[in-house]
């Protein structure tokens, strides 16, 4: 397909065969705005094999995050260092990488052709996290300039990652012991250069998470635990919903 930018950037994005309706969400947004990609299914938190259990340690989890992961966070860990491994195998300086929940629009192709105006000293860029933004120098395009964050810069629904990057998350991500975005939205862990876009170019498409949804395979984490997660995360979205209203954003 032809695409809009004049970038030669490869999207990936990060779906599961069994959400064909989460597929067609972000499918029907870069086609929208013509831009070529290509769909990675990752690994399934509700139909773990032995072999992608075996890359997760529920005692090192206990140290890290102070608990055992639920499955939906070990497959989701397990997607993005799939992700991790893809880059550096391949000859690609950098890739853009969304999940299947990103909302997409015109500003985020003209983010893509305006990469080669970004400092030289970036890893990582994310574009859609709930962290404090600190804006920095002059605009990249438009009123969008850099910005570093005010705290951990959790979520991987967008982000830029050079290959590089992917080689140094690959040296920390096994055992799996992190939620996927315990080590790209902690730069003191891994060294990286992380920054954002300010303001945000990729939003959140308000799909349910599936992390959470299969509530019977919690992996020895206590229902009550599980229930009080569940209730965080609709919190943590029904705020952002709010924000998003104020600022007059696009709602879906």
């Amino acid at each position: 397909m032809q695409s809009s930018t004049t970038t030669n950037i490869p999207i990936w994005v990060l779906t599961l065969e069994r959400t064909p309706e989460r597929q067609r969400f972000i499918e029907q947004q870069l086609n929208d705005l013509q831009l070529s990609y290509r769909i990675i299914y990752g690994v399934d938190g509700s139909n773990l094999s032995e072999a992608q259990e075996s890359k997760y340690s529920p005692a090192a989890a206990k140290k890290t995050v102070g608990r055992p992961l639920v499955a939906g966070e070990i497959g989701c860990a397990l997607s993005h260092a799939m992700i991790f491994e893809m880059i550096a195998e391949q000859s690609e300086e950098m890739v853009m990488v969304l999940e299947d929940d990103a909302l997409v629009g015109e500003m985020f192709a003209r983010f893509l052709d305006s990469v080669e105006r970004l400092p030289r000293d970036w890893d990582l860029i994310n574009l859609s996290t709930g962290a404090e933004q600190i804006g920095f120098g002059e605009p990249i395009f438009d009123i969008y300039r850099m910005c570093r964050f005010g705290d951990h810069a959790f979520g991987n629904r967008a982000i830029l990652i050079r290959k590089s990057a992917a080689e140094r998350l690959l040296e920390l991500v096994y055992p799996v012991r992190w939620y996927a975005d315990g080590l790209t939205g902690q730069p003191e862990l891994s060294g990286l250069g992380t920054f954002g876009i300010d303001p945000p170019v990729v939003g959140h498409g308000y799909h349910d998470s599936d992390i959470w949804k299969d509530g019977h395979n919690l992996s020895g984490v206590p229902k009550l635990w599980a229930l009080k997660a569940m209730l965080k995360l609709g919190v943590k979205d029904t705020v952002r919903t709010l924000m998003r209203r104020v600022h007059g954003l696009r709602i879906r």
